[in-house]
């Protein structure tokens, strides 16, 4: 799991900075409002499209960063359609059905913007549970690694011995 973890790293925070930055909205619904199941499920309903959205949005760049200019230019655009259809296909169900609200269901799916912010933060949480080492010794060069993971002592020698 680590190695998913690893590999998806950055789509893994976003969705650990969604369910924190969740928890207070959810609090504070059940606090400070009436209607609470409605609206519960309308948060609910808008983190799990946020969390969709942002894995078919990870999906859409990584098929675009393999494709020539205009190629990635289509992908990215019939992406970015396919998500927007999904917000407003969520949001009039939400609003037709009375099912969950669609404000709420709204505020699910804005908290990636805020997400994004803390992915600092949540990352540090990433390296903790995974070592740092899983980020990024599988996608730097052969070369690279032996200067940053090899002996330091010797490359500290080495470093020494030349500016002599």
């Amino acid at each position: 799991m680590k190695a998913k973890w690893a590999e998806h790293h950055a789509l893994v925070e976003l969705w650990i900075g969604t369910l924190i930055l969740a928890l207070p909205c959810e609090i504070v619904l059940l606090v400070f409002f009436e209607d609470r199941l409605n609206k519960s499920l309308g948060l609910l309903f808008g983190v799990l499209a946020n969390m969709l959205l942002t894995l078919h949005m990870e999906r859409t760049i990584s098929k675009a960063l393999d494709l020539d200019e205009k190629g990635a230019k289509a992908v990215a655009i019939s992406g970015y359609f396919i998500r927007y259809m999904f917000v407003f296909v969520l949001l009039a169900i939400c609003a037709f059905t009375k099912a969950a609200d669609p404000v709420c269901a709204f505020l699910g799916l804005m908290l990636r913007k805020p997400a994004a912010y803390i992915q600092p933060h949540t990352h540090r949480i990433s390296e903790r549970v995974c070592g740092k080492e899983v980020f990024y010794r599988e996608n730097i060069p052969a070369e690279v690694q032996d200067e940053l993971y090899g002996n330091k002592e010797i490359k500290e020698s080495e470093d020494a011995t030349e500016r002599k």
